[in-house]
């Protein structure tokens, strides 16, 4: 995969060649005593108490956002200006410093340019997305054609969804436009355009291939055609359903978005960043990790780690270095089962594997993406920009935790 520079205005990653050795910290004061943190899902709201408990100057961050946004930090005897920095560097909101009765205040702050970043990403994304889909068409409809097998060979393996997606070639592509923009198409049956009523046959005598049994589908049934999309309003999968008398009785799925993101294949994700030679002979991310006991899976009533959270204790153990991740409890729900063991997960298995080695574990299996700035190992998950909608629309993913 190429490795692209990711700078500017959008961008939170950069080259550790473009980096200083020491990174700006907003706030910062003699004054402030030193702090260490263990946190596994800590919203901005809780980390702002506690950085002020351990700092001793008030540090803020209000409102639902802030006390939605949580993060995973591990870190020791760090100057809360440098924990400061990490959040914003990591996050994209930024401290304010006030003052009064002379006494400073700081405050965390979700910023204009930080919501318009995210806009953008989103619409990057469904642009993206809709070159994937379009392609998927493509390569439906290539018949016997000799393909290596790749990402997008592996999404039309089943029959159905390879007929589901290769029928959407016989649509206008105002239609598909509709379709892509979250519209749909239902109705009964009998009043459905000829392409909706050649896409249902399609899939049908895919889905019947074997079958001694034949599905009858009247005249009169409802059928639906929509992308179906999750909790953060994220195009998820085409769907195709009928429906007899308000009862579902058929559904066909094509869970192609999630693939993509799950195999490799990322829509909208920002430019992975590039890793200068310097980092890359860094000692720190080379050298074997020292070899520590088995880390333990908590038992209640004790808190459940979650995905990141583990992984990211786990390290915090093997190495010196602070560490710090955003975090999206529902997110994991929906997306981690695809290749990982659900709770409780064992323990990584990090002696004598390098710090660098292990990072790139996470990206993988995890969605996130490592970068290390100013002494922190920084991990960020590649949709991130996804996730503030989800918690706007207050729609926990099946089986998360509020």
């Amino acid at each position: 995969m190429n490795r692209r520079q990711f700078c500017g205005k959008s961008g939170w990653m950069l080259s550790a060649a473009a980096l200083p050795s020491a990174i700006a910290v907003p706030g910062a004061s003699a004054a402030e005593a030193p702090v260490t943190l263990e946190a596994d899902g800590l919203s901005l709201v809780d980390l702002a108490r506690e950085l002020t408990r351990q700092s001793g100057v008030t540090h803020r961050a209000t409102g639902k956002e802030a006390s939605q946004q949580r993060v995973v930090i591990f870190c020791r005897d760090q100057s809360a200006a440098s924990v400061r920095q990490a959040v914003e560097s990591l996050l994209g909101w930024t401290w304010s410093e006030s003052a009064g009765a002379g006494a400073k205040t700081l405050t965390l702050v979700k910023g204009l340019n930080q919501r318009k970043r995210e806009a953008a990403l989103r619409a990057q994304f469904h642009a993206d997305y809709q070159g994937l889909f379009r392609e998927l068409i493509e390569r439906a409809n290539e018949g016997d054609q000799e393909r290596p097998r790749d990402i997008l060979s592996n999404m039309l393996v089943a029959p159905s969804s390879k007929a589901l997606i290769g029928g959407l070639s016989s649509f206008a592509a105002p239609h598909l436009q509709v379709l892509f923009h979250g519209r749909g198409f239902a109705g009964p049956l009998r009043s459905n355009a000829p392409e909706m009523r050649g896409l249902l046959d399609g899939v049908l005598a895919a889905y019947e291939q074997g079958k001694p049994e034949r599905t009858v589908v009247d005249a009169a049934d409802h059928v639906r055609l929509e992308l179906a999309r999750d909790a953060t309003g994220r195009p998820d999968s085409l769907q195709l359903s009928t429906y007899r008398n308000g009862q579902l009785q058929l559904q066909f799925n094509a869970g192609h978005v999630v693939q993509a993101q799950v195999l490799g294949r990322k829509p909208g994700v920002e430019p992975r960043p590039l890793r200068s030679p310097q980092l890359l002979r860094d000692r720190r991310f080379q050298v074997p990790l020292p070899a520590q006991p088995p880390l333990e899976w908590p038992k209640p009533p004790a808190k459940e780690p979650t995905q990141i959270g583990w992984q990211v204790r786990a390290l915090s153990r093997h190495t010196p270095l602070p560490l710090i991740a955003d975090c999206y409890p529902e997110m994991e729900v929906v997306t981690i089962p695809f290749n990982q063991i659900r709770p409780p997960s064992p323990a990584p298995r990090l002696s004598g594997v390098s710090l660098r080695k292990a990072l790139d574990r996470i990206e993988e299996d995890y969605f996130y993406d490592w970068e290390f700035r100013g002494d922190w190992v920084m991990l960020r998950y590649r949709q991130w920009y996804w996730e503030p909608l989800r918690q706007a629309n207050g729609k926990p993913a099946s089986g998360a935790k509020r």
